[in-house]
């Protein structure tokens, strides 16, 4: 769980037929949702970056000084969390094309004007929806932490694993940070779907 008062949980809605439409309306800020394998910069009180994030991870990236954030949705391949630790390196090419979405988020903020010395990385996510035997969620929170800590960014905050997928709200000029339990079959189902959907069509390299 976090323990800054920079994030706040906020109880599930469970009455609610559209659970996007509801979590949105809490907020004046318009939602720009970030699906797997994607990521957006924005800077001012305008948007707010939105995920839902199942054995994903949303990785946020804030600079205290200036005001601008990025999230990046971080969802790894079949090929490398079933070969977790030992990825073969004739297929090297599979964790350079994961790890560049996290480059092009880092990129996308230095161009803001982000300072390495400033930014505040926080993570949600990994819980394992596909299969649990693999632990996809863990997996890809261990992978994706590393990603980081290799570019020289360690991670202030997180909220990881459990049994509940969330609906993670980050507000990209004050790094405020807002996550939801998703508790509710059809949330669960179509988080499970979009992630299916997405890995599906990523390339077979072996």
């Amino acid at each position: 769980m976090f323990s800054d008062p920079g994030v706040t949980a906020v109880e599930d809605r469970r009455k609610a037929h559209d659970s996007d439409a509801y979590y949105d309306a809490l907020f004046p800020s318009a939602p720009v949702l970030v699906a797997p394998g994607a990521f957006e910069c924005a800077e001012g009180n305008d948007v707010m970056l939105v995920a839902r994030v199942g054995s994903g991870i949303a990785v946020c990236i804030h600079d205290m000084g200036i005001g601008v954030g990025a999230m990046a949705h971080v969802l790894l391949p079949p090929e490398i969390i079933t070969c977790f630790p030992n990825v073969p390196k004739e297929n090297n090419r599979i964790v350079s094309d994961a790890e560049a979405l996290i480059d092009r988020m880092i990129g996308a903020i230095k161009h803001h004007g982000a300072g390495r010395s400033r930014v505040r990385v926080r993570i949600c996510g990994g819980t394992s929806i596909h299969d649990e035997v693999l632990d996809e969620g863990l997996k890809n929170y261990i992978l994706a932490k590393d990603m980081l800590m290799r570019r020289g960014l360690s991670v202030a905050a997180e909220d990881i694993a459990g049994r509940s997928c969330r609906r993670v709200h980050f507000f990209p000029g004050t790094g405020r940070l807002v996550r939801q339990p998703l508790r509710r079959a059809e949330d669960i189902a179509r988080i499970r779907a979009g992630e299916a959907e997405y890995l599906a069509a990523l390339p077979k390299l072996f």
